[in-house]
């Protein structure tokens, strides 16, 4: 069985990508002890801004599947589709999204 792993870029101050594999049942673990805040990831669907070019629009779906397990994390489309005005987000979802992200 192969461990679930979670495809990331993080950018440096020059904002060149740099891609990094992460352990997803580690972030999983780590994340379980910030409180309920992974719980609360895994029901609240999101909106997930999707590109024009794709034909737009949104989809909803909550930014964690803690039975699979799986991650989806592009949060600068969740702001965006919210910024549009293509989905309404609740703001405690948004500050659990950017607490996850700040500390993960």
């Amino acid at each position: 069985m192969t461990t679930p792993a979670c495809f990331a870029c993080s950018r440096t101050m020059n904002q060149d990508g740099e891609s990094k594999l992460l352990n997803l049942a580690m972030l999983l673990d780590e994340a379980a002890s910030f409180g309920h805040v992974v719980d609360r990831l895994a029901v609240q669907d999101v909106p997930w801004r999707i590109a024009d070019e794709l034909g737009g629009g949104v989809h909803w779906e909550p930014p964690l599947d803690l039975a699979t397990p799986r991650i989806r994390w592009l949060l600068y489309t969740v702001i965006r589709a919210r910024e549009e005005g293509l989905g309404q987000l609740h703001e405690e979802t948004l500050n659990d999204m950017l607490a996850f992200e700040e500390n993960h």
